[in-house]
């Protein structure tokens, strides 16, 4: 239980580190993009003036609010080194999150490295997490019955609009 919480909170100092550093080059990677506020606000799914207070960091970002900026930013070939640079790249956050499920929401006492699938992949890891569709909500994980259930972007055609399901109970997820 010691050692959890010492990841716990080792995953949160680096949670908002990631923030912090990203909330400090917001205006710089919006430049590289030539983008205008309401642009990113829009992309992230957040309105501009929630963007300008987490800019002038009169409110602190969201880690959803992170997760979508860091793919726009990082799926971008103007901005993609300068992730790089900062040290905010996809691979770093997909293993906070990709960790997160699994050692928080399934669970120190289940041993193992993959999301379980029915099937065959090479996609064992989570770019983002986003809502479930709706009418996926109420259903049931076939593995375990949990109604834990929440979009997740795994296969390289997940997105937003179709996304993976992933049990956070258990750690089941299907296309």
């Amino acid at each position: 239980m010691v050692v959890r919480k010492i990841f716990e909170n080792e995953a949160k100092i680096r949670k908002e580190e990631m923030i912090k550093k990203l909330v400090s080059n917001l205006p710089a990677l919006r430049t590289k993009l030539r983008i205008t506020q309401s642009d990113l606000a829009d992309s992230i799914g957040i309105g501009r003036q929630t963007l300008l207070a987490i800019e002038n960091k009169r409110v602190r970002m969201r880690w959803a609010t992170f997760l979508a900026a860091v793919i726009v930013f990082s799926n971008n070939e103007a901005t993609k080194d300068y992730m790089e640079f900062l040290g905010i790249h996809l691979q770093a956050v997909e293993k906070l999150v990709h960790n997160e499920i699994l050692d928080k929401k399934v669970g120190a006492s289940m041993n193992f490295e993959k999301i379980w699938t029915d099937y065959n992949s090479d996609f064992d890891t989570i770019r983002a997490i986003c809502p479930l569709p709706v009418g996926i909500i109420g259903s049931k994980c076939p593995k375990c019955g949990s109604e834990n259930l929440t979009g997740a972007l795994i296969t390289s055609n997940a997105d937003e609009n179709d996304p993976n399901i992933l049990c956070k109970n258990c750690g089941y997820w299907r296309d």
